[in-house]
């Protein structure tokens, strides 16, 4: 798929997830704004939403969401042979959940970074899990 086409699929697809979110905002829960993700302290505010919040569902799956597609459009990238890796994850699979809070501990360690792009400060986190240590061919 051509990166403009998926950008226009992406754009699609967010725009049905707010329609989706909408519905929830009509019952008292959290407007369809909140998950316009411009920071990534917005990022990590939707990532942290509490279990007893109206809104948990649908901000937990917005942030596993973000993330994942994150990490697919880059693992898009890296199948070419012309581009240089960011980043070389090792072997271990580390559970979803368990990968989002330890970039949440991370992200709260560095307010420096909340005004920035989530997902520039993803990948910033992402450089540093799994710094690439070996020689890419």
């Amino acid at each position: 798929m051509l990166p403009k086409e998926l950008g226009r699929r992406v754009r699609l697809s967010a725009l049905a997830a707010c329609a989706t979110l909408g519905a929830g905002a009509a019952a008292g829960a959290t407007s369809p704004s909140s998950f316009d993700v411009k920071n990534v302290a917005e990022l990590v505010a939707l990532c942290s939403t509490p279990a007893s919040a109206p809104t948990y569902r649908e901000a937990i799956h917005f942030c596993h969401g973000y993330v994942v597609g994150a990490y697919h459009y880059y693992e898009g990238l890296a199948v070419s042979p012309m581009y240089q890796p960011l980043f070389c994850p090792d072997s271990t699979q580390q559970p979803r959940d368990q990968f989002i809070a330890d970039f949440i501990a991370w992200s709260k360690a560095h307010p420096e970074y909340d005004k920035d792009r989530a997902v520039h400060i993803l990948f910033k986190y992402m450089i540093e899990k799994w710094p690439c240590t070996r020689e890419v061919p």
